[in-house]
């Protein structure tokens, strides 16, 4: 069946109903809706334009070079190797699907896709069961979502997808609680991963405001404290000359988080100001 076209077709299949073992390399899809599908075919080269697959089971299916533009797929179950590898996406939904691997390899995907996270457990068919998931194929699955979004230089989701790659690799590929820990302190709270600069300038603030209480209870003086502390963080070497030796450690130590707060914010930015150019 290669290269024929389906146009305005809407198929509720029979349970026993299905498109197995077909080849529909180089065919044409337009406006099409398939529910309750089973599929273990070819799809290499194919087309597909405002096609919606409902409930459908993808098994082992290929997509090679395919081009899917204003398409949905809806509680359908991707298992046993189907991936899209080559395949170009616009204005295309991923809702509510089940994966138990990595999905895209070299894609591309404009603006207008849209990929919600995998659920766990089988969807299209409420009376089939699957194993207990593994959850440590995110970080790649991620990868590969913001590979396709760099491919056409969607930057914004590109970060979006980077930190869900990486904080799945911190979640459920970790070699240890310290490595946990390093990971998700400070390299996905204080960075976001190197992509959101923000959560550092934040943390700043943070530390400002923590380390300005502390100088209250030796100055009683609001502004005072503020300015002490600004002053450390900055290192600029301004505090009042009655602190106490215990008040000058805390003065150096508030430097130091300063400085190390200031250096991951700069290369953070930097880094997402030259991922853009």
């Amino acid at each position: 069946m290669q290269g024929i076209t389906i146009h305005g077709e809407e198929i509720d299949f029979p349970k026993k109903d299905n498109f197995e073992n077909i080849d529909f390399s180089y065919s044409h899809f337009n406006h099409c809706e398939f529910k309750n599908g089973y599929f273990r075919c070819s799809f290499n080269f194919a087309k597909f334009h405002k096609v919606t697959f409902r409930n459908c089971i993808f098994h082992n299916n290929v997509w090679l070079g395919a081009k899917f533009e204003k398409c949905k797929f809806i509680n359908c179950d991707f298992i046993e190797g189907s991936k899209f590898t080559n395949c170009s996406f616009s204005n295309t939904n991923f809702k509510n699907f089940f994966t138990e691997k990595n999905l895209f390899l070299d894609c591309k995907f404009n603006s207008t896709v849209n990929i919600e996270e995998p659920v766990t457990s089988f969807v299209a068919h409420k009376g089939s069961m699957s194993s207990e998931y593994d959850y440590s194929f995110l970080s790649d699955f991620y990868n590969s979502i913001q590979q396709a979004f760099k491919a056409d230089n969607v930057y914004d989701k590109k970060r979006k997808y980077f930190f869900k790659s990486k904080q799945a690799g911190t979640n459920h590929n970790n070699d240890g609680l310290i490595d946990y820990l390093y990971k998700k302190i400070l390299i996905e709270w204080l960075t976001g991963y190197g992509v959101k600069p923000f959560r550092a300038f934040i943390g700043g603030m943070l530390i400002i405001a923590v380390f300005s209480f502390i100088y209250y209870l030796n100055l009683y003086s609001i502004s005072q404290s503020i300015l002490t502390s600004v002053s450390a963080f900055f290192t600029l070497g301004i505090f009042p000359s009655f602190f106490s030796q215990n008040y000058k450690l805390l003065y150096v130590a508030e430097g130091i988080f300063g400085w190390l707060i200031l250096g991951l914010y700069l290369t953070t930015l930097v880094n997402v100001w030259f991922s853009e150019r």
